[in-house]
């Protein structure tokens, strides 16, 4: 009869396993390796995807709008059209940003990941330091800071595929406040003044929006139950 407590039942290091036999550590780490790219690469493709979605249907949206002002006579109907249409393609807009903000920090917790691995292939085989570029430090600060995600305005964020929409929907929803107040009959001066604070408030929104993920993120890397 086994006797043995849970004490004596520890499993093997990574280092001595590889000593003992090496070809399951390497095919698991490879594979890892291997799962983890193409995990991001799908991820790239998917919000690429998405966002030319969103900027499709912000080109039908305007060509059909196009279509009704043709005439150049901006009558209610025109703004009452493009408010409809232009706050349709908005929520489009909202939801393609807040997939592409949750891939943003995905990406960068994949490439956390990836870099854990090749810093095990250099404590295995330490050979490798002139074969292969020294990973970086396993925390999602790093990873983000090799993104070029850092400093404390986060303005760096404007360039990730969610940057992106978080402009082409901001201005879209200072259009429709436009569209409104133009509507209601308010003064040009007005419907122009309050578009572009509109417009300028739903980006920083989007901001705080990204900002706030990633720190979420950060927060959760930095749980000691993490390791242990």
């Amino acid at each position: 009869m086994d006797e043995r407590g849970p004490s004596d039942a520890q499993p093997p290091s990574l280092h001595e396993q590889f000593a003992r036999d090496p070809w399951p550590v390497v095919g698991f780490t490879t594979t890892e390796h291997s799962n983890l790219t193409n995990r991001r690469g799908t991820l790239t493709s998917e919000t690429t995807g998405r966002v030319a979605a969103y900027l499709s249907t912000l080109s039908a949206s305007l060509v059909a709008l196009g279509f009704v002002g043709g005439g150049g006579d901006f009558r209610d109907d025109f703004f009452a059209f493009g408010a409809v249409a232009l706050s349709i393609t908005a929520l489009v807009g909202i939801v393609t940003f807040l997939r592409c903000v949750q891939g943003s920090v995905e990406d960068v917790v994949l490439g956390e990941r990836i870099e854990r691995v090749r810093r095990a292939y250099l404590d295995l085989v330490p050979g490798l330091v002139d074969h292969i570029e020294a990973p970086l430090d396993t925390s999602l600060e790093e990873a983000r800071r090799a993104s070029g995600m850092t400093g404390r305005s986060g303005w760096q964020l404007a360039l990730t595929m969610a940057g992106l929409v978080s402009i082409v929907n901001s201005a879209l929803i200072g259009v429709v406040v436009g569209f409104l107040l133009q509507l209601a009959g308010a003064d040009p001066a007005i419907v122009w003044s309050a578009g572009a604070v509109v417009a300028l408030v739903a980006a920083v929104i989007h901001l705080r929006v990204q900002q706030r993920s990633f720190a979420i993120a950060e927060r959760a890397d930095r749980r000691p139950s993490r390791d242990g």
